[in-house]
């Protein structure tokens, strides 16, 4: 396991738990959340892909490129549930080569998978207004599919919304905190590969 301290009581971790004790890029893994010292699940992927989008946010928030666009006006985990839950929300939409997507997608670290319900988290990194680096863990909407026929399930995500998201966790990284866990992210990358 592998551990990126946030302060003095918090932490997370990604976890490279290996037969044999042999990393292997395409281990699939989760990252905790340590707060104290409750354990919270804020993504599983394969550990080359923690490593790899963690290395590429942390540069650009080093540089102060990772600024929210002017349209996240409230929190971005909100405009991800829009994005994810939404027919058509009304989201400021980069256009691809093949498709159009969310502009807050480019602040996406990771996310948990959708088998525990009201333990979805989307995990951020982005710099805020003064050049701070953030790290912010919101929740997700914790039904996977919302017929947007049935007056209920449309009533139960609004409600939801409105009544009960709020984010997370929510950090400021210092430079130097940055600067380590970008290291510790190309040490696991040079393990790795």
């Amino acid at each position: 396991m592998l551990s990126f301290i946030i302060n003095n009581h918090e932490k997370f971790i990604i976890n490279i738990d290996c037969p044999d004790n042999i990393i292997h890029s395409c281990n699939f893994s989760k990252i905790d959340l340590v707060i104290k010292n409750d354990h919270i699940i804020i993504g599983k992927s394969i550990v080359d892909d923690y490593a790899q989008v963690l290395k590429n946010k942390l540069t650009l928030a080093l540089s102060n490129e990772l600024k929210l666009h002017p349209s996240i006006e409230k929190n971005i985990g909100y405009y991800w549930n829009q994005d994810l839950n939404e027919e058509k929300p009304d989201l400021f939409m980069i256009k691809g080569k093949e498709e159009s997507y969310w502009v807050g997608g480019m602040h996406f670290l990771w996310a948990t998978d959708s088998s525990k319900k009201n333990q979805q988290y989307a995990t951020w990194l982005y710099n805020d207004a003064l050049g701070n680096i953030i790290f912010e863990v919101t929740p997700t909407y914790p039904d996977t599919f919302i017929d947007p026929e049935d007056p209920a399930d449309v009533q139960a995500y609004q409600e939801w919304m409105e009544k009960k998201y709020k984010p997370f966790f929510t950090r400021i990284i210092s430079r130097e905190t940055a600067i380590q866990w970008l290291d510790q992210a190309d040490m696991l990358l040079k393990i790795l590969n």
